[in-house]
């Protein structure tokens, strides 16, 4: 009988398994485009995460498009993330307000949402706070990479740690 308990238990929760995850990380990308004259900021995340913390944050509860360039969509995007990320150039604070919503793609497990902004590169130094999903997780981890020309930094921010620093070199 208390077999029969235990299979009954597994079988219950085997739903739940293949859809957690154990890894609770996000990707950040900003490059400078050289052609264009503007920033790329690209994130990723997994999409039941971004989902969570679309409703606890900005009380977001609407079902995710497979592909969005709403601009009505894009408001709902660059408050969420607006208030998750926060970019220095120098001692100019590069508001969300100037970020432009580029899309969201939603594939099977993973959202990718990119903005883009114009600004002038900095020239010493980026301030970077990234708290991107902390809200859900004590151990989130955030990758940050930045790219302008040659110069390449890649941080990890935590909630220990979720501000830092990159000196560019000169």
């Amino acid at each position: 009988m208390r077999q029969k308990w235990r299979f009954l238990v597994f079988l219950l929760m085997i739903p739940t398994l293949l859809v957690a995850h154990p890894l609770h990380l996000s990707f950040t990308n900003l490059e400078f485009n050289e052609a264009q004259l503007e920033w790329e900021l690209t994130v990723k995340v997994f999409t039941d995460d971004f989902q969570n913390s679309l409703e606890q944050t900005i009380q977001y509860s609407n079902p995710l498009p497979k592909t969005s360039r709403s601009a009505d969509f894009g408001k709902v995007m660059l408050q969420w993330l607006g208030e998750a990320l926060s970019i220095q150039f120098d001692d100019r604070k590069i508001p969300a307000t100037v970020w432009e919503f580029e899309s969201l793609k939603t594939q099977k497990d993973a959202v990718l949402l990119t903005v883009t902004f114009k600004a002038d590169p900095p020239a010493t130094s980026l301030l970077v706070r990234n708290t991107i999903l902390f809200e859900l997780f004590t151990d989130q981890k955030n990758l940050f990479i930045f790219t302008m020309g040659p110069f390449q930094s890649a941080n990890q921010f935590n909630k220990k740690e979720p501000e830092t620093l990159i000196t560019l070199k000169q």
